[in-house]
């Protein structure tokens, strides 16, 4: 499936798509500017902000310039909270045909991926659907794992920049962990920057947002990690918080959470027989 996002601010596309790499895999995303009198680009769904789009209230011209926007398009339609304006102009029959659902803000991952399989699964007499605005995530305890999933999961974990220190200090000293080392100094300034393996090969890493976007194969991130005379080579740079987001969007690269990133990093140095858990280290 295909989603176009129109209306949103660059972090929360960016954290759309860390959204959609772990609920929805096969989904994909793309940017769309909001043009009035124009459709957006057709996809399988859009995901559209009204008051950024200048449509937060539904009066008679806004209802006209979505429809116009949307066409026939299934949609998310973002509204402000305790607007109650579009639930109104939606319970009055206005475009009942198109398949609509309100997500009212401020809204979370569970809310979105309910709000997406609504807008994609037809309604039986055409109308649309309201997510409530009392909705909300409510946290589920999940199974218990088999032992073997339980295990893999354990070795996998993620780590806080914190956590992240600690356990380098951990490390044997037989080796300078130069890329780790590196890392980590850049981590502690809390502030973006890209890690470049190659031209074309980057990371960013957005410490207080908690990602990062690649677009090196992980294979090649860990034999620097094993190499100090390859980590010599990397250079790292802050950059600007929107340039970040815009970079990592304009080069396509995958978005990941930045404590999973920092726990594999750790993996690929130390041998997972001989680290520890992080809960078995003295506080």
């Amino acid at each position: 499936m295909k989603v176009v996002l129109a209306g949103l601010a660059p972090r929360d596309e960016v954290a759309f798509g860390i959204f959609l790499g772990r609920s929805l895999k096969t989904w994909s995303w793309e940017h769309a500017t909001v043009v009035r009198g124009t459709a957006l680009p057709e996809a399988d769904v859009a995901v559209l902000d009204l008051a950024a789009a200048g449509l937060a209230r539904a009066t008679d011209q806004a209802q006209a310039e979505l429809s116009r926007l949307l066409s026939r398009m299934p949609a998310v339609l973002l509204v402000p909270a305790h607007d109650l304006s579009w639930s109104a102009a939606q319970q009055a029959g206005a475009d009942n045909q198109c398949p609509r659902v309100w997500l009212s803000k401020p809204y979370g991952t569970e809310d979105m991926r309910l709000a997406l399989e609504k807008a994609m699964t037809p309604l039986p007499h055409g109308g649309n659907e309201t997510v409530p605005q009392e909705r909300r995530v409510t946290p589920v305890a999940a199974p218990a794992a088999p032992p073997a999933v339980a295990a893999a999961a354990d070795l996998m974990m993620g780590l806080s920049t914190a956590e992240f220190e600690s356990a380098l200090a951990d490390l044997p000293l037989t080796r300078r962990h130069l890329f780790l080392h590196k890392l980590l100094q850049q981590l502690a300034l809390e502030r973006p920057f890209e890690m470049r393996f190659t031209v074309q090969n980057s990371i960013i890493v957005h410490p207080a947002d908690g990602w990062i976007a690649s677009n090196t194969p992980m294979l090649v991130v860990k034999q620097v990690c094993q190499s100090d005379g390859l980590a010599s080579v990397v250079t790292m740079r802050e950059i600007d918080p929107i340039q970040a987001e815009e970079r990592a969007h304009l080069l396509g690269m995958v978005l990941r959470e930045l404590d999973l990133f920092l726990g594999e990093l750790l993996d690929a140095t130390q041998p997972q027989h001989q680290r520890r858990r992080i809960s078995d280290r003295p506080h």
